[in-house]
């Protein structure tokens, strides 16, 4: 966070994980795909429902899955 973000996520729908990374904070680990995210005091009033990400995730696997090697 040396850049002077105060708050950042790093979000692995495959994982299904929330990496939250808060200014003079340790980086915590959110594993609950059926919650919601929130901006915190740094952005208050924000809100990333995840389970929209793990809907898109299950299109994405699908897309992934049907895809085939050209050569």
């Amino acid at each position: 966070m040396a850049n002077g973000c105060k708050l950042a996520w790093l979000i692995d729908p495959f994982q299904r994980k929330v990496y939250i990374y808060k200014a003079s904070q340790k980086m915590r680990v959110h594993e609950d795909f059926e919650t919601s995210i929130t901006g915190e005091d740094v952005v208050p009033g924000f809100e990333l429902p995840l389970n929209e990400l793990d809907e898109r995730r299950s299109v994405t696997l699908s897309f992934l899955s049907n895809l085939r090697c050209i050569t």
